[in-house]
């Protein structure tokens, strides 16, 4: 004998309609957050980093400048299928055409892309 699946009146929905509701809000938004990292990095280690990883990665390529604050520059790459947040202490890099750090938010991708293995000079038509 086939068993049929439960049949449901209308109004009367299966017990576990609000588990599922909730986990997928709590999945919607561990998806906002959890493929972005942010880290703080040395100069040196982060250039280090990425020339090892660039040969890897077409996407770093692409590094882009987000702006700065009173500690640190920050710089928005994604080598894969996660965005990272480099930040760099201000006192080890010099950037000429600086602009405000807006947060943590990723409405805005960042300013300008850079060229991380030559001081962080701002590419061309960018």
């Amino acid at each position: 004998m086939t068993r049929l699946p439960p049949f449901h009146l209308r109004g009367h929905e299966p017990r576990n309609r609000h588990g599922r509701i909730l986990l997928a809000l709590i999945l919607a938004l561990l998806g906002t957050h959890c493929g972005c990292t942010e880290r703080v990095w040395s100069r040196a280690e982060f250039e280090t980093w990425y020339a090892d990883q660039r040969p890897y990665y077409s996407n770093l390529e692409r590094v882009r400048y987000r702006g700065s604050d009173a500690e640190s520059h920050y710089f928005l790459l994604r080598p894969v299928d996660s965005f990272v947040t480099a930040r760099i202490p201000r006192k080890e890099i010099t950037i000429k055409d600086e602009r405000p750090y807006t947060g943590g938010s990723f409405a805005a991708l960042g300013y300008y892309d850079v060229d991380v293995l030559h001081g962080y000079a701002k590419k061309p038509g960018t």
